[in-house]
C-alpha cells in the first residue's frame, strides 16, 4: 500500500512540473505574440501618420479635403475598437 502512495506522490510531483513548465512556456509565448502585434500595430501607425504628415504638407487642397472623410471614420474605429476593447475588459 505504501509503495503506490508513493507512486502516486511521485506522478503527482511530476505532474505538477510538466504543468508549471507548461504555465511559463505558455506565458512567454503569448507575451511575445502580444509584443510582436503591438510592435507592428505601432509601426502601421507611423506609417499612416507618414503618410497624412505627406499629404499635409503638399499643399493641395484637394488632397487635403480628401483626408478630412478618412480621418473622421478613423476617428469613429477608433471610438468603437476602444469601447469594444473596455467591454472585453470588464468581462
Amino acid at each position: 500500500m505504501k509503495k503506490w502512495i508513493k507512486i502516486i506522490l511521485v506522478l503527482s510531483l511530476l505532474l505538477n512540473v510538466c504543468l508549471g513548465i507548461a504555465v511559463f512556456a505558455g506565458r512567454g509565448y503569448f507575451r511575445q505574440t502580444t509584443f510582436q502585434m503591438v510592435t507592428k500595430n505601432a509601426e502601421a501607425q507611423m506609417q499612416l501618420n507618414q503618410h497624412l504628415l505627406n499629404e499635409l504638407e503638399s499643399g493641395d487642397l484637394k488632397r487635403i479635403e480628401a483626408l478630412k472623410p478618412f480621418l473622421r471614420d478613423s476617428v469613429e474605429n477608433c471610438k468603437k475598437a476602444a469601447e469594444a476593447f473596455r467591454t472585453a475588459l470588464e468581462k
